[in-house]
């Protein structure tokens, strides 16, 4: 299987909704997540569920001092929204339009990457796991459920991402 790229340079410039100031903030979250498990740039991550895919990571390793601003609970959460926002971008034919309020059962709001003005046409969801490969299918569901509270005609894509040994499990619903 061929190998793709993600690299969170791409992040750091901003991506449509994600400005450069939240690109930089979720690449750092990543890249602790991502160095505190002794994982080296070019990691590969394996995408599972909608689709099977392998992706390598690329990033900047943190420093000792920004190691040391992210509790990692944090850190996993937003490192997640980080891979999640790139992954959406490379395998459909979506990008985060904008951050979706509390209380909707999702994360974001998708949109076509290239129609302007961004009108919703998808919504996701994100969860970050820091270690335990084991507990992903089960947050899957759990996030599934969750978008529930925003279900109409657009369809839903929950993005999990586990850290330990890097993968990603995408399900559209």
């Amino acid at each position: 299987m061929r190998r793709r790229k993600l690299s969170t340079n791409d992040l750091i410039k901003g991506i449509d909704a994600v400005n450069p100031v939240i690109g930089a903030f979720i690449t750092q979250a990543l890249s602790v997540c991502l160095d505190r498990h002794g994982h080296l740039n070019g990691v590969e991550l394996n995408v599972k569920g909608e689709f099977t895919e392998i992706f390598e990571v690329y990033w900047d390793r943190p420093t000792d001092l920004e190691k040391l601003g992210w509790n990692i609970k944090v850190a996993t959460e937003h490192g997640a929204c980080a891979i999640a926002v790139l992954l959406i971008r490379k395998l459909t034919r979506f990008t985060v339009i904008e951050t979706a309020c509390n209380g909707t059962g999702i994360d974001y709001w998708l949109g076509y990457r290239s129609k302007f003005p961004f009108q919703r046409k998808a919504r996701l969801e994100v969860s970050g796991v820091y270690s335990g490969p084991k507990r992903v299918k089960a947050r899957a569901s759990q996030k599934l459920d969750q978008t529930k509270r925003s279900d109409g005609l657009l369809p839903a894509y929950v993005v999990i991402v586990e850290f330990s040994k890097p993968e990603s499990q995408v399900t559209k619903k």
